[in-house]
This record gives C-alpha cells, structure tokens and sequence, in this order.
C-alpha cells in the first residue's frame, strides 16, 4: 500500500502472510534492527547515502535503491538467524 498514490509516497506499508519465509524474514531483520542501536544506525545511514543517489522519480532508480540494500538485509537476516 502506498500513499499517495503518485510519487512520492509519504506511506508505504507492508503486508505478509503470517508464519511465510517472507514474513520470518521480515519480522528478524526488524527485530534485530530494534536490539542492536549501531546496526539501525548504519542500516539509517545506507538507506540515506542510497537515497541521494537513487533516481527516486523513475522505476528503474526506486528499484536499485531496492536493490542496493539487499545484500545489507540479507547480512542481518543470517545474523539474526544463526543467534548473532
């Protein structure tokens, strides 16, 4: 869901179904995010550092923005998982 409709959007909201790989992926990199005050920081850091860079009115720069904080989120998913 997002609001407004046109971009930008000011409301972007998720939505999974419960107890999906998505759903668990989601739910630890959030809650890791919320116990460890330096990972969010940083996690802060990127998403403005890519922001500045991404072309935030094409499809093509909101996707690499996507994009480029994967690796970052797949990091801290595997962390999350392996009991850090």
């Amino acid at each position: 869901f997002h609001y407004p409709a046109i971009w930008p959007h000011r409301i972007h909201v998720h939505v999974r179904q419960a107890e999906t790989e998505r759903a668990t992926r989601t739910l630890a990199f959030r809650d890791w995010l919320r116990g460890h005050d330096a990972v969010r920081d940083e996690y802060e850091a990127l998403k403005r550092r890519l922001a500045r860079m991404a072309d935030e009115h094409s499809v093509e720069g909101r996707f690499q923005y996507s994009e480029a904080k994967s690796a970052f989120i797949d990091a801290i998913v595997a962390l999350s998982r392996s009991g850090g």
